[in-house]
């Protein structure tokens, strides 16, 4: 009998833990068929849709480093259920702002909270599971289940609402989040390290947390990591930003967006399989393939409009970025004691939002003057040389061997 209603506990542990990842980052999947569209409709040149794209990644890139060091010492769960009512609400006030300071504000305040639940997720899992790869395989591949269900979802919400159909299924997924986090039992985290600091100076930002978490750095194989998420995160930006407007001026419909976008998800769901993928070919060079791989998948996109060329192109970039991130949580997770997991994760997340913030803006400045086509090439060129020279500078050092 007891066995028996451990098992439950740990399948209820495993399920919420697994669904909260699923919801919290397929949002990021859900955004860029409810915004830039939006923001199309409304007229607005390539350049400003650039920098309103961007600024929804100002937030995470000051903030995730709080964020993550909030989870360590308030708890993971305690943190995610503030930041998934905000997500969930968040995307209800789009529809009333015809004003673009009102948009910035709207893209800072959600950005935020959408990263940091995905960023929660990410903790709960070295949480939980402790860095296993079967257990980071799992909730990538449920990632990709919500990937897989999200992007149509909003594609023919759009279809039959309009753009407040998109900003609805955007908020029908925050409060997915919510109500996955809300059933993890309390007793699923470890709370020895969660300290007291409920109070407003808990929630207030340290100067000591971001040093302790920028101190990670030194560590030889969480630099190469970060470097690594950081070119990892361009075609994800790119994606982000203007995919769905060429997509869209190519004369594809918002529906069939939506499920271009969830073949992500369907190829991702394949990352279940990573640990046995490094049985064959090793982690380092495994990383590097999937992170170049996912970077060209995107950048060849305006070679055609053919439907089959397309569904290929997401399935190879859904499949790459399933597993280079099932190997980066891993590695990570394996560098850092269990009270450091928040910061390095915030970390992470830190890095992302770097190039988040600057690539649709530097994308969209290409664009305006050169065209989509150039605008694709030039940024995934730029990306997968960087990456080439770093996989270079690693070989002389065993940081990630």
């Amino acid at each position: 009998m007891k066995a028996f209603l451990r098992g439950k506990v740990r399948a209820r542990k495993e399920g919420t833990v697994y669904v909260a990842a699923a919801f919290s980052n397929s949002v990021a999947d859900i955004a860029p068929i409810a915004i830039p569209l939006w923001l199309a409709a409304l007229g607005m040149e390539p350049f400003l849709i650039g920098i309103v794209i961007g600024t929804r990644y100002l937030g995470p890139l000051f903030f995730s480093i709080q964020g993550g060091a909030l989870m360590d010492r308030l708890g993971t769960r305690r943190v995610m259920i503030i930041f998934s009512a905000m997500a969930s609400v968040v995307p209800l006030l789009y529809p009333q702002a015809g004003w673009l300071p009102f948009i910035l504000c709207l893209q800072l305040v959600g950005g935020l909270s959408e990263s940091i639940c995905w960023s929660g997720a990410q903790t709960l899992t070295n949480q939980v599971f402790k860095g296993k790869a079967v257990f980071s395989g799992r909730m990538i591949a449920a990632t990709r289940v919500g990937t897989l269900l999200g992007p149509p979802f909003a594609g023919f919400m759009v279809e039959i609402f309009g753009g407040n159909g998109g900003f609805l299924a955007m908020s029908i997924w925050g409060a997915g989040t919510l109500v996955a986090i809300c059933l993890l039992p309390p007793s699923a985290i470890n709370p020895k390290n969660i300290k007291n600091g409920s109070g407003l100076n808990g929630m207030l930002p340290s100067l000591e947390d971001y040093v302790s978490t920028f101190k990670l750095m030194a560590i030889p194989a969480v630099a190469s990591l970060m470097a690594i998420t950081s070119m990892r995160q361009v075609g994800s930006s790119m994606q982000n930003s203007f995919y769905t407007v060429y997509l869209g001026d190519a004369g594809i419909s918002e529906a069939f967006i939506g499920l271009l976008i969830a073949m992500n998800g369907l190829a991702g769901i394949a990352a279940v399989w990573t640990g046995r993928l490094t049985i064959f070919i090793k982690e380092k060079n495994l990383l590097f393939l999937t992170t170049g791989l996912s970077i060209l998948a995107i950048a060849l996109i305006p070679l055609s409009a053919n439907i089959w060329f397309l569904f290929v192109m997401s399935a190879v970039r859904g499949f790459c970025l399933a597993v280079s991130v099932a190997l980066l949580l891993v590695v990570l997770s394996k560098q850092v004691n269990y009270e450091f997991q928040g910061r390095v994760i915030g970390l992470r997340m830190t890095c992302h939002q770097v190039l988040n913030v600057f690539i649709p803006v530097l994308l969209g400045a290409v664009v305006q003057f050169s065209g989509l086509s150039a605008g694709f090439y030039c940024i995934g060129f730029a990306a997968i040389l960087f990456l080439f020279l770093l996989k270079i500078f690693s070989c002389r050092d065993s940081a990630l061997s």
